[in-house]
């Protein structure tokens, strides 16, 4: 049987932290449908350390906006020291070829924010004899970059305290050229692209939406997420104090 790997890549602030959660919290049911959720390479609930086991961009976007000290013990946004991309993608490999699965599923918002997707590509080659698939969740601009903007002012590790359209993320806002990058390495047909804001008329939001995507059965009892802290906005008054 032909395997396929999904990518979730992003976009942030488009449900990821709620999608990871889901699949997280319901893995041992998702492996009686044939989709795994592997264990390794997690940051949390997400698979960041295949995206920041490559050298990119993330620690020198995270130093130019950062207002704190970001090299500090317990910063999340600290250079990298876990698994090196090499091990990672190939015990990625054995994974994938021992997993009774169909269907393998990887999410983080890095893979698309932090890395150049030919590299990502030049280890699946090598190690993962299987089919890959991106999805990736687009976000009307102007919100999105105000949600970014807000998100990084309230983050305790970052403390953004330069205008909004001083942020290097702004170069995001071209999601043409961004998925053009991904689809010259994984073929046009192969990039899912779902519109955030139509998701939001579903019943359990973005999750239902890739649910959909990858053809689970809605009609199973999964164990959905509560609201998630951290991510919870704060009111205008707050944000510009903080800023």
């Amino acid at each position: 049987m032909r395997k396929t790997l999904f990518l979730h890549i992003g976009y942030h602030k488009t449900g990821t932290t709620s999608i990871q959660k889901y699949f997280w919290d319901n893995r041992s049911a998702f492996l009686k449908v044939g989709l795994l959720y592997p264990e390794l390479g997690l940051s949390g609930y997400s698979h960041a350390q295949f995206a920041l086991s490559f050298p990119g961009e993330r620690d020198k976007i995270a130093a130019k906006i950062a207002s704190v000290d970001i090299s500090e013990n317990g910063n999340i946004y600290a250079s990298y020291n876990g698994p090196s991309s090499n091990d990672l993608y190939r015990d990625l490999g054995k994974i994938i070829e021992q997993t009774e699965c169909g269907h393998i599923l990887l999410s983080s918002e890095c893979f698309l924010e932090w890395v150049d997707p030919s590299d990502i590509r030049c280890y699946i080659r090598e190690y993962c004899d299987c089919d890959v698939k991106i999805i990736v969740y687009l976000r009307r601009q102007d919100l999105w970059i105000q949600s970014v903007f807000n998100q990084v002012v309230k983050d305790p590790c970052l403390r953004y305290a330069g205008e909004l359209d001083e942020l290097p993320q702004m170069s995001w806002l071209d999601y043409f050229s961004t998925l053009s990058a991904w689809a010259e390495q994984f073929g046009f047909d192969n990039i899912i692209v779902r519109l955030y804001e139509k998701s939001l008329g579903l019943q359990h939001g973005t999750i239902s939406d890739i649910a959909d995507v990858l053809g689970l059965d809605d009609r199973v009892s999964y164990q959905y997420p509560a609201t998630i802290e951290r991510n919870i906005g704060l009111e205008a008054w707050q944000l510009e104090v903080l800023h």
